[in-house]
């Protein structure tokens, strides 16, 4: 299997250490920051780092990927169309409707890394 040498610039969200860490192992040939949660990614976001994509966790603990979704939409438009969400379901009424509406794309978990890397790929590099 080939893949794009294009190295993209990556923010990782998701409060799972081990799932975070698998994720950017595999993905080690691009440029990944991971941040332990949403309170982590703010925080990183608002630094205006540029990034090529932003892989979001949905279900967290404090802050949410909803509630990351809504800053970036906010604090840093730039972003929207490179913010994917990560979730093994919409649990919550709240959640359901997120992802129902005209918001980000959306990988399920469990997923493949070649799925992921199909996401990767056909995320353009920001200019």
């Amino acid at each position: 299997m080939s893949f794009s040498t294009t190295r993209r610039r990556i923010l990782l969200v998701d409060d799972d250490r081990v799932v975070a860490t698998a994720i950017a192992r595999e993905l080690a040939d691009h440029e990944v920051t991971i941040a332990l949660g949403g309170a982590e990614a703010l925080d990183v976001l608002g630094r205006t780092i540029a990034f090529d994509l932003v892989l979001c966790d949905l279900v967290m603990p404090e802050i949410s990927g909803i509630e990351v979704h809504g800053f970036v939409k906010t604090q840093r438009p730039e972003l929207l169309e490179r913010f994917v969400v990560m979730t093994g379901g919409a649990s919550t009424p709240k959640a359901r409707a997120f992802l129902s509406g005209e918001g980000p794309r959306v990988i399920e978990k469990p997923f493949t890394m070649g799925e992921l890397r199909g996401i990767v790929e056909s995320t353009p590099v920001a200019s």
